[in-house]
């Protein structure tokens, strides 16, 4: 099992290095905890995650994105996510609209589509997702579902940054694939620090509480997170 998810890694860093070759960016990431909307993706045992974009002049972008899941599991997560952004953030208002593809490997019954919608405008982005089939044939029938999240990164120094976060699930296909209530509300807020080439973060994250359908021992239940990562190419 341990062995399934190097190579999976490995597999994504093959990917990722050749994205950028191209000229586009690949971002490497450790967390103590990979929190998916408030619920633990991995049993809050740590996680290694590794991402690649590519973005044309047109705005047109691809990203390939994983994510290593419990400790002990032979299950990784990998997206696959195409998307157009356009807009100036920093002047008026961004839009970013796309498509996000979670695949599952050794659990292909769990994959399935999501589309999503956000604007960002200064310190603040806002994003919907929407998939018609939540958690793909772990369902009985397809089942939908959507995500509206709101978030905040307010720069305090050239370094530090107060970061804010709040979600709201709602539909059949959250009851049908976390076993409880079909909706439910998530936040976050915390700080995110730069140090060289390396960015870190720690957040309290908590919400209303609902069992997940990945891990039934767990719930939408508050706790610290911590995360490091890094993006090449490093600024010269």
């Amino acid at each position: 099992m341990i062995k399934s998810r190097i190579a999976t890694a490995a597999a994504l860093m093959v990917v990722a290095g050749a994205a950028s070759a191209a000229g586009a960016s690949v971002t490497a990431t450790w967390v103590s905890d990979y929190d998916w909307r408030g619920v633990t993706q991995n049993d809050e045992s740590g996680a290694f995650q590794l991402g690649g974009t590519y973005t044309a002049e047109s705005g047109v972008y691809a990203s390939l994105w994983g994510s290593t899941l419990a400790s002990g599991s032979d299950v990784t997560e990998i997206d696959e996510i195409v998307g157009y952004a356009f807009g100036d953030s920093a002047k008026a208002v961004g839009v970013d609209l796309g498509i996000n593809y979670y695949s599952y490997t050794n659990f292909k019954d769990a994959n399935y589509g999501e589309l999503y919608a956000g604007i960002s405008h200064g310190w603040f982005g806002a994003k919907l997702w929407w998939s018609p089939d939540f958690g793909g044939k772990t369902n009985s029938g397809s089942q939908s579902e959507f995500y509206l999240e709101g978030n905040v990164t307010a720069p305090i120094s050239d370094a530090l940054s107060f970061t804010a976060h709040f979600g709201y699930s709602d539909g059949d296909g959250i009851a049908a694939v976390y076993g409880g209530s079909k909706h439910y509300t998530d936040w976050s807020a915390g700080f995110a620090y730069n140090i060289g080439n390396f960015s870190t973060f720690l957040k309290y994250v908590d919400g209303s509480d609902n069992k997940a359908f990945y891990y039934p021992n767990n719930s939408v239940g508050s706790r610290f997170v911590f995360g490091v990562s890094t993006t090449l190419p490093w600024a010269k």
